[in-house]
């Protein structure tokens, strides 16, 4: 018998001897007890003569000096039990307070705990019986958990999972629905492999660098239309030299697509044939790689450049810049907040709207996680269908129905 005396847990083996067989064999069980907290027997797959138990130190007996079967019962034995001392070992390295249902549980979840979809269906069922979750909360989970078996009908396991895979995994769930939708089993698995980390178990080092752009917060982006206004904007000479100053940085960035940080520090020397050549102020502290981003400088971008003489595109505080721009847009009667993102946002969305594939959208605005470009897709299939329901208002007065009598 094995005991835990810090824990007052004992974990050890009894034989049921009040229902012996007709070969007076009698089903083996573990048996935990907590002190002042109960116990549970838990049936194990196995049957050994009543009368070769020892009862006292609660283990099995050689039924013969070269017992054929002894050693092997013992070891499964003694690995059923292990199980159970793992799972108590780590809800003492946590310093909780636990329980006999605790314990259990925590084998199942190790049981059941490798492979990520096989965990959710456990754990949804899990979650229902204790009223965690409602019914159509339940539904929506399993759900997620299906997809994922769509994706790899064998199962991926949990330690498997990284930012990576989360990205791949969101673009094929994409075939299938709406960005909104994707971001919901995305959430609904990242959800269910945090409950796993909680539980105890591995999962990638990756995972939690993982990021997903919040679908109901879509960034603000200009149209065709209204860029179209700031350009006749641009043109009229009785714009301030200041706020021509600040519209020509923000149009030159509506087609290269650059972050504030690095707008503000643009040097005319990253020009290298056709294409702007730098490395992004912004990237990851732990990154020790160095990320060039590539942007081509197309025709429009480059007439921008022509009057800029040697001085900054950006020569004043954010702050100041933004604050200028909404002077802009109201001259120019957009009626949009415009901040300094908006030009990115609407290079990408311009982008997104032509069809350029996602990757290439990610590249040019220095993306390293292409979950956070796939937000910009979302907006693209969104103006589609805006522009389809304009089509159908067009035709919305014609009819399928015969406007004449059938003839006799």
């Amino acid at each position: 018998m094995e005991e835990g005396l810090v824990t007052n847990c004992t974990i050890y083996t009894l034989i049921n001897k009040q229902r012996v067989r007709p070969d007076g064999t009698a089903r083996l069980y573990t048996r935990i007890t907590i002190k002042g907290a109960g116990s549970k027997k838990i049936p194990l797959p196995l049957y050994w003569p009543v009368e070769n138990f020892d009862y006292i130190h609660n283990e099995i007996l050689a039924r013969s000096k070269d017992d054929p079967d002894y050693l092997t019962y013992t070891a499964l034995i003694k690995t059923e039990q292990a199980k159970y001392w793992r799972v108590v070992k780590r809800l003492l390295l946590k310093d909780a307070r636990f329980n006999i249902k605790d314990i259990v549980s925590g084998v199942r979840v190790g049981e059941k705990g490798k492979f990520v979809a096989t965990w959710m269906l456990h754990k949804v069922v899990e979650r229902q019986r204790e009223k965690e979750i409602k019914y159509g909360t339940a539904r929506n989970h399993r759900c997620s958990a299906q997809y994922v078996l769509k994706y790899r009908p064998e199962d991926v396991e949990i330690a498997e999972i990284d930012s990576k895979w989360l990205n791949k995994y969101l673009v094929w769930l994409m075939k299938y629905m709406a960005y909104s939708g994707a971001w919901s089993r995305i959430k609904d698995l990242k959800g269910y492999i945090n409950l796993a980390k909680d539980a105890g178990l591995s999962i990638h080092p990756d995972f939690d660098n993982h990021y997903l752009a919040d679908p109901e917060h879509e960034p603000v982006y200009l149209e065709k239309e209204e860029m179209d206004k700031l350009f006749e904007l641009y043109k009229d000479p009785n714009l301030s030299s200041e706020n021509r100053s600040c519209l020509r940085a923000f149009l030159f960035n509506c087609f290269t697509g650059f972050r504030i940080s690095d707008l503000k520090r643009f040097d005319p020397t990253w020009i290298v044939g056709e294409e702007i050549v730098f490395e992004p102020t912004k990237k990851r502290l732990t990154s020790t790689k160095e990320h060039i981003v590539r942007i081509p400088l197309i025709p429009i971008a480059k007439e921008f450049l022509k009057t800029l003489d040697g001085s900054n595109l950006v020569d004043r505080s954010e702050v100041k810049y933004n604050k200028r721009l909404k002077t802009i847009a109201v001259l120019a009667g957009v009626e949009k907040n415009i901040t300094s993102h908006v030009a990115r946002h609407s290079f990408a969305t311009q982008l997104a709207v032509l069809g350029v594939p996602v990757i290439v959208i990610s590249k040019l605005l220095g993306h390293k996680n292409i979950a956070s470009t796939m937000v910009y897709i979302h907006i693209a299939d969104k103006i589609r269908k805006r522009e389809m329901e304009k089509l159908q208002q067009a035709f919305s007065s014609y009819t399928l129905e015969p406007n004449f009598s059938a003839s006799a």
